[in-house]
């Protein structure tokens, strides 16, 4: 066996077995058909990487049509999706990978013309742009919506669902105190922000221990440490951990360095092991510039039972197998546009990457 602490196998406590500790993180394409159904080149795109990571988690699928957050957006949101999810899910375990969707509710993050003329929901009015005030009925709504889209990842064969609590979408904005300035009880206090989060992630585990199923299936909570300006800071996701750990099968940390120190923390000390030091038994998942076999054991070092690898995993398909395999050298840590068709990219997910990440893909060329 390797030197590498993340190519042992690991077992969750509800007996899933995964192949390794690597993790293929949640990374939109922006190539699903206009009603989310998922696409050939999408299916080709997560089939050229399944295999190595032990888990591979879909980009984020809206769990309705009102929480669509972008063009493009994976949905899960109606029965018509099953069929094509479930040739997905069968492709990926077909080659060693357990695969499990993000589900999410973009909010206010949304682009309004994807709406049908409706207004963003929101927890709270908000100063940049218009929108509707979630009420208590839409809120039970919105749960049961999550709760919906959990039985349609069951029926499609998933191995598991990660609820998106981070990257500005309505869970967050429900638990930053710059988005809910709400009196009720959705506001205020840490626990009546982290409500909404807790209700969807109860009312997914009702569904998960209610299924008549033969296999373990997981339950994650991906979320983002701080933020800052008057957002919610690293204490307060503290405390979010200590409510969530005994409720999930993983916790999904987010962030841009997986070596960062808390920005909002009055002690002087790494993020995630902080992070590590309050989640107690539930696996931690980090994420964040982990390039390296080095990188990868550091982030296991500090406290993290998976390292998730983004970027990386779009320039090399082959990282877990080559390492395995004993041939560092060759992995590929850059990444040129002629790569793209070799490497599985649907087209739509090239032009973002070459303009939204220029960058931070290590591109070895670009036209002007």
């Amino acid at each position: 066996m390797s030197e590498y602490h993340f190519l042992y196998p690991y077992v969750f406590k509800n007996g899933l077995r995964i192949n390794n500790r690597i993790v293929m993180p949640p990374m939109t394409t922006k190539s699903s058909f206009y009603n989310g159904m998922i696409t050939t080149d999408e299916h080709a795109y997560y089939a050229a990487r399944a295999g190595g990571p032990g888990i591979i988690v879909t980009g984020a699928a809206n769990v309705s049509a009102r929480g669509k957050g972008f063009p493009g957006a994976l949905s899960i949101a109606a029965d018509g999706m099953i069929p094509e999810l479930l040739r997905l899910s069968t492709a990926v375990k077909a080659r060693g990978s357990k695969l499990v969707v993000q589900l999410f509710h973009a909010g206010a993050k949304t682009v309004p013309a994807l709406l049908d003329g409706k207004l963003p929901l929101a927890p709270s009015k908000l100063a940049d742009h218009s929108v509707e005030v979630l009420d208590d009925a839409q809120i039970e709504t919105i749960v049961a919506d999550f709760a919906a889209a959990a039985k349609r990842a069951i029926a499609s064969g998933f191995n598991g669902v990660e609820i998106h609590g981070d990257g500005g979408f309505l869970l967050q904005q429900f638990f930053s105190p710059k988005t809910n300035q709400r009196p009720d009880q959705w506001g205020g206090s840490i626990e009546n922000r982290a409500r909404l989060a807790l209700m969807i992630v109860e009312r997914v585990r009702e569904v998960i221990d209610n299924a008549e199923m033969r296999r373990p299936f997981l339950l994650g909570f991906r979320f983002a440490p701080e933020e800052t300006d008057g957002g919610f800071t690293l204490a307060d996701t503290l405390q979010l951990v200590e409510l969530l750990r005994e409720k999930v099968d993983y916790l999904h940390l987010s962030m841009s360095d997986f070596k960062a120190q808390s920005e909002t923390s009055h002690e002087d000390q790494l993020t995630l092991s902080a992070l590590a030091a309050v989640k107690g038994e539930t696996p931690l998942i980090a994420v964040g510039g982990i390039k390296t076999p080095a990188q990868a054991q550091e982030a296991l070092a500090l406290g993290a039972d998976f390292a998730s690898l983004g970027k990386e995993l779009i320039r090399e398909p082959q990282w877990v197998q080559k390492i395995a395999y004993g041939d560092e050298d060759s992995l590929r840590t850059t990444i040129s546009p002629c790569d793209f068709e070799e490497l599985a990219i649907p087209p739509v997910m090239q032009s973002y990457l070459v303009t939204q990440f220029k960058q931070t893909m290590g591109f070895t060329r670009l036209e002007d």
